[in-house]
């Protein structure tokens, strides 16, 4: 588990689903968060969690509760114990951002005139990381809808796995559907090669990206300017302050990746297919 956490001493505002709460020993903790179902149960001397997945992304679902109900998980459930000395109760949940590059598809591909830019909006789902205790130490990473392997490059000896996003880019905001479960990523595609570029699939560098909650409630990472320059073959890659859609929202979080440079260059076929 890599990158700072920037939610500390949170408790969930209206609309979110991460926070922090107290579970006591002999209590289970339920959420809900979209496709995601996640139980906390407080034992003495451990922690214990269970989490499963449904196949619907499009579920927006946020539901939370607190019980002494300990009846049984579900058996598609994903089971782990994490055993502990102090008596601390608390947890919290925060928001993350995937752990590898992910793969966006335009319902169309886009066709880049020579000389032109576009700003695009790719929806990215959240990761969710659970810490307990006084120092908040990290127990488990867990992606709220699992999104599919792939591979991303120009064949199969370059490249790099990364994530398959079903989501679509949309050059409008207001066609993108919000939901609480994913984040906004901005992207500036600006051509300067000689020729039309066509974007039939973007791989974004999320790792690298910190983590925003606007002013409105909705979450967002930093924009990404990609300037192409075909005859060198390569995509210059810019990481930007956060959008101006976030006004004067809060971070979530830093980017996974501590040591990623706000400029660095790639392939054009690692970037762009």
């Amino acid at each position: 588990m890599t990158g700072k956490r920037a939610m500390t001493n949170r408790a969930p505002a209206d609309g979110d689903w991460w926070g922090e709460s107290t579970i006591e020993v002999g209590q289970r903790g339920v959420w809900r968060m979209g496709a995601l179902r996640l139980f906390v149960e407080r034992h003495a001397g451990e922690w214990l969690l269970a989490h499963h997945s449904s196949d619907d992304e499009t579920d927006t679902r946020l539901e939370y509760e607190r019980t002494r109900e300990l009846s049984p998980f579900p058996e598609e459930a994903e089971v782990k114990r994490f055993a502990v000395e102090r008596p601390d109760t608390r947890i919290q949940l925060a928001p993350l951002l995937p752990d590898r590059p992910l793969v966006s598809l335009p319902e169309h591909p886009f066709h880049v005139l020579a000389g032109e830019k576009v700003r695009i909006f790719v929806s990215c789902p959240l990761w969710v990381s659970v810490q307990v205790g006084k120092k908040l130490r990290p127990l488990v990473e867990i992606p709220i809808y699992r999104s599919s392997d792939t591979w991303f490059g120009p064949n199969t000896r370059e490249g790099e796995l990364a994530y398959a996003s079903r989501t679509r880019c949309r050059s409008i905001l207001a066609d993108l559907p919000r939901r609480p479960q994913r984040a906004v990523v901005p992207v500036v595609v600006s051509n300067r090669a000689e020729k039309t570029l066509v974007i039939e699939r973007l791989s974004l560098p999320v790792p690298q990206l910190p983590l925003y909650r606007a002013a409105d409630g909705g979450v967002w990472t930093s924009q990404v300017q990609v300037v192409v320059q075909e005859q060198k073959g390569q995509a210059d890659i810019e990481i930007g302050k956060k959008p101006p859609e976030v006004g004067k929202g809060e971070l979530l979080a830093e980017p996974r990746d501590p040591a990623a440079r706000s400029m660095f260059t790639r392939a054009l076929g690692a970037m762009i297919g």
